[in-house]
């Protein structure tokens, strides 16, 4: 384990160094480097001077003063519980790294799961997957970038106000042309992001904004048509009866004519070519002819 610090309280240091000399300052301070960093010290004069960066006359002068600072065989009681302590932490610290580790993995995986492709979606709640952000946007894309992928976020970056050149201009291509690759068409995209834009308040910052706009207007496209009947109208055809007048019928048509007559003041000659002047009387004879 290779730990990341060494705790030095100055105020304890100072207050059991006071009697120290700076080259045994310098000393022990290289002694508690080593015994932190190796777990312990050798049981060696020889080794011990060298740590210290003391020639074998100052070790030899200066031992008996930095061996009060620690045990028989050079063990030192207060390093060794701030080492059990590093050695702790360092351990929770990677307990729990593992578990988020898993955790996190675990959660992708089951988002993995949960994201089925679109087709298989028709029949359930449509749920669109957003591009994620990030190098994996070109990978995600698919086949390569089309044409209208790429005409298609001018218009709605202009239906948002935004700058078509800018950043989110990036993004957009790989998000459109995800969704094309998902099935749904550009005119369903365009429907539903360009009014989404036109309804935003603020800045846009993500392509993920317009995920619940396309996953509705592309749920409501595949609704099926309202069942139309057509039923063909009856046509009626009237035919006029061609049988012959009856006499009946030649009579109405004189009384008719007498009515007529008498109703304008005509003088003209009646049936019998004798003329008249004014209404009169229908002679009972019209009825009989015939």
């Amino acid at each position: 384990m290779n730990l990341p610090r060494m705790s030095l309280h100055i105020g304890d240091y100072r207050k059991d160094t006071g009697h120290l000399r700076a080259a045994q300052h310098g000393a022990y301070l290289l002694l508690i480097m080593h015994y932190w960093t190796k777990g312990g010290l050798p049981n060696d004069d020889r080794q011990l001077a060298a740590i210290a960066c003391m020639t074998d006359r100052e070790w030899k002068a200066s031992r008996p003063i930095l061996a009060d600072f620690f045990g028989p065989r050079w063990f030192h009681k207060r390093i060794d519980e701030e080492l059990a302590k590093a050695q702790e932490a360092y351990e929770r610290r990677a307990a729990a790294g593992q578990k988020g580790g898993a955790a996190k993995a675990a959660s992708k995986q089951c988002s993995s799961n949960a994201k089925p492709e679109l087709g298989a979606m028709l029949k359930q709640p449509l749920t669109l997957t957003p591009l994620p952000d990030g190098s994996s946007r070109v990978e995600s894309a698919g086949a390569g970038l089309s044409d209208e992928a790429g005409n298609l976020v001018g218009e709605i970056l202009i239906a948002a106000k935004q700058d078509p050149e800018g950043l989110l201009a990036i993004g957009g291509h790989y998000q459109i042309q995800t969704w094309l690759n998902q099935g749904v068409p550009l005119e369903v995209i365009r429907i539903a992001c360009v009014s989404a834009a036109r309804k935003a308040k603020g800045t846009i910052k993500s392509w993920n904004y317009f995920t619940d706009a396309v996953t509705r207007e592309w749920a409501t496209a595949q609704q099926p048509l309202p069942k139309v009947e057509i039923t063909e109208s009856e046509v009626i055809h009237v035919n006029r009866s061609t049988r012959a007048p009856s006499a009946w019928d030649a009579a109405g048509e004189r009384v008719l004519a007498v009515i007529r007559g008498s109703g304008s003041g005509d003088t003209g000659p009646d049936y019998e070519g004798n003329s008249r002047s004014g209404p009169r009387e229908i002679d009972a004879r019209l009825l009989s002819k015939g």
